[in-house]
């Protein structure tokens, strides 16, 4: 199918040389010497790609584009890539357009602007098809989705080991999980619990998605998940027994079940999927950057397809007990349910959870082909590093600003077309103030208008598993226009002054989310989704 290019030049001689040009690589041209002409023309017809000078009288490049942006999204029609074209050095309008399009200064090497125009014109685009996930307050996307909106908490006291030498006595844990409907007897005794959840929450998504793996190419299906901390239960006991029985009696398995990859290798193993195979590690960001790279492993054409998320079960003694005396978790042994409190002025710390978030992304025409259904389109990922403590966030936000900005910059998305923040929200006094002032930074007294909710209120903080479950819940808020609440919101910091959601679930129509994951090392992570159209 022959791709339609509108060029938009008040510089006539630029105009048909550029149609020319494009005639002859055997696209479909359609030209414009004014705005006026360009938005008749986009009114009319649709297009793959769209170049455009930046300077022209009346009405600009730019202010071209927005228009063209807003018409195309009035009239549920997908976006265009845009392509600027500029001969002079104008630095403050380059950086405008960089935020709608890509910007060529000429002259340009004619070779190197064909591929640019053919980067942009087969632009693949990566959609999410399946939703797996194991939580605190439920496991399956349906019994997950109707805890938060009912403000469910999955708090409690800990029954796994003996508290009575801690600070924190209480946990998020995942209640009633059986591997053996996930996995053989056999393959789930040999794997340790953060490999099981990660496991079940593939598997579930892979049933929600419909997929029928053997009708595809195995080695373009990968799998990418984030784990903080490994297999931590059967580390700490096997330590344990060395200690006691010294170092013959270590189990010869212990590499294997421990290690961070042994959910991404297990998942392959279990689907027989011969593409990508990663692990990240990044702290409580695990989970979001595993998604992140999977998303760019489609956009490159490495793989069609990728389950990615994040699977943690950090609920064993010396681990807990190592998080007890960074003393950032909550103290509120007294009552569990109401522990975990995001942005509230009583915040003291998180309450430790565990489970898994596993999702199918998809390259969009593959998805389109089997007919699958569509939760969210990624559109935007960045990561950055604060460079500043391994524990402690910058204080001013300023990082964590500088990866939604980014990730926003590479959605195309101005501040305003946002609709929800799903925030990293841990309720911590220092990261909850941190986060607050970021988003501030951002999007300015808009801000104070966009709906913002932590479901770290209801599940506890699952570490590696955060960000993934926190992605799924966005692409569910789309799906639904229901904004999950922050439970237990009952006095308002005038730190974090902004709308939290607090307490109950909001309707409200939604067509971009953004989803915020910050970790311990300084790393910071942030996700766009935007409703498929």
């Amino acid at each position: 199918m022959k791709r339609n290019i509108l060029i938009v030049d008040d510089d006539p001689q630029v105009l048909n040389s550029l149609k020319k040009l494009f005639i002859k690589e055997g696209y479909l041209v359609s030209s414009a010497l004014s705005g006026k002409s360009a938005l008749e023309k986009i009114e009319k017809q649709d297009f793959d790609l769209v170049i455009i000078d930046i300077r022209m009288p009346e009405l600009d490049g730019i202010k071209i584009t927005k228009r063209i942006k807003e018409i195309l999204k009035n009239r549920c029609k997908p976006d265009v890539p845009v392509l600027f074209i500029t001969g002079y050095a104008d630095l403050a309008s380059n950086a405008k357009a960089e935020n709608l399009g890509e910007v060529i200064l000429k002259p340009f090497d004619l070779e190197g602007f064909l591929e640019k125009v053919k980067q942009q014109i087969t632009k693949r685009r990566v959609v999410i098809t399946g939703l797996g996930v194991v939580a605190p307050n439920g496991i399956g996307k349906d019994e997950f989705w109707e805890a938060n909106l009912k403000g469910i908490s999955g708090a409690d006291l800990i029954t796994e080991f003996d508290t009575s030498g801690y600070y924190t006595k209480i946990c998020a844990p995942v209640k009633g999980f059986n591997p053996s409907k996930f996995m053989s007897e056999l393959t789930a005794n040999k794997s340790e619990r953060f490999v099981q959840f990660a496991v079940a929450g593939a598997k579930l998504a892979l049933e929600d998605s419909k997929l029928d793996l053997s009708k595809e190419d195995l080695n373009r299906v990968g799998v990418c998940i984030g784990s903080g901390l490994g297999g931590m239960f059967f580390y700490e006991k096997q330590i344990l027994k060395m200690q006691k029985e010294g170092p013959q009696r270590v189990h010869p398995t212990s590499v294997p079940r421990i290690m961070p990859n042994a959910p991404s290798g297990q998942i392959s193993i279990e689907l027989n999927l011969k593409g990508p195979n990663l692990t990240v590690s990044t702290a409580c960001a695990s989970g979001s950057h595993a998604i992140g790279q999977a998303y760019e492993l489609i956009l490159h054409n490495k793989a069609e397809i990728m389950f990615a998320g994040g699977t943690e079960a950090p609920l064993v003694p010396y681990t807990f007990a190592g998080f007890d005396a960074l003393r950032v978790m909550s103290k509120r042994n007294a009552s569990p349910k109401e522990a975990s409190r995001p942005f509230d002025r009583e915040r003291d710390g998180f309450v430790m959870g565990e489970g898994s978030g596993i999702l199918i992304l998809e390259e969009l025409n593959h998805a389109l082909k089997r007919k699958a259904h569509i939760y969210a389109e990624i559109i935007g990922y960045s990561l950055t590093s604060g460079a500043f403590h391994m524990i402690i966030p910058v204080e001013d936000g300023k990082d964590a600003a500088k990866t939604m900005q980014e990730a926003l910059r590479e959605a195309k998305v101005s501040i305003e077309e946002v609709d929800y923040i799903n925030a990293h929200g841990t309720s911590t006094p220092a990261n909850d103030k941190a986060e607050t002032k970021a988003i501030k930074e951002v999007f300015g007294d808009y801000a104070y208008k966009i709906p913002i909710s932590s479901t770290k209120s209801m599940i506890g903080h699952t570490i590696g598993a955060s960000g993934a479950i926190e992605a799924i819940v966005c692409c569910l808020v789309i799906e639904n226009n229901i904004i999950p609440p922050t439970i237990n919101y009952k006095y308002p910091d005038p730190e974090c002054d902004l709308d939290y959601v607090p307490n109950e679930a909001r309707k409200k129509k939604v067509d971009i989310a953004l989803s915020n994951s910050f970790g311990f090392g300084s790393n910071n992570a942030c996700l766009v989704f935007r409703r498929y159209k």
